[in-house]
């Protein structure tokens, strides 16, 4: 998977709506506005999803971002 998304091949070559910013919990990555976001306990705010995915963090169900 990370081969992958550093070589934007399959899944992760589709293009994406980018956010000024992801909120990061410890599995799951967020868009700032979506309400699971507001649960996490210490979120971080990252700006690059490609760092996320790099780092083996999964994007929310819910907000898909």
């Amino acid at each position: 998977q990370r081969e992958a998304v550093a070589a934007r091949r399959g899944l992760w070559s589709l293009p994406v709506k980018p956010e000024p910013y992801y909120v990061a919990g410890a599995f799951r990555f967020h868009r700032p506005d979506c309400p699971h976001a507001a649960s996490i306990p210490h979120p971080r705010k990252v700006k690059s999803r490609t760092e996320l995915l790099l780092r083996g963090l999964s994007p929310c169900r819910y907000c898909r971002p």
